[in-house]
């Protein structure tokens, strides 16, 4: 295999491996959002020192401190899928300009061969 093969072949392994993680991750929010909400609650209900205002809100932007460990987890699965995420963007956007690429390369390619078939085929008069 070529080295450019080997590139091709090793970033779409990574992209396959980004997208099964990525839907690895999102697949365990809804259970880890209802897990934090249930942390939360028992934490209100038993007394522990909180914002009562807000104490039933999910708010993750908070101090990581102030957070129960579920909270956590799921701040950090909200981080790693949202980081997956961009990278498959990112990805999908490399291969996109790469694919234009390609087809500029092989259009200005495919022109001059035409331009050149049309010059040996009908070769310019030379006036006498």
């Amino acid at each position: 295999m070529d080295r450019n093969r080997t590139c091709i072949y090793r970033s779409q392994e990574f992209y396959a491996r980004c997208r099964a993680s990525q839907e690895l991750i999102f697949a365990q929010v809804p259970w880890a959002t209802s897990s934090a909400e249930r942390s939360r609650n028992h934490r209100v209900s038993s007394g522990d020192p909180v914002d009562h205002e807000e104490s039933n809100v999910l708010d993750l932007s908070k101090d990581p401190s102030e957070l129960t460990v579920e909270e956590q987890l799921l701040a950090a699965l909200l981080i790693s899928n949202e980081e997956l995420v961009e990278s498959l963007r990112m990805y999908d956007d490399w291969e996109r300009v790469g694919f234009e690429t390609d087809a500029n390369q092989w259009s200005q390619s495919d022109g001059i061969k035409k331009q050149m078939t049309v010059r040996v085929f009908f070769p310019p008069r030379i006036c006498s």
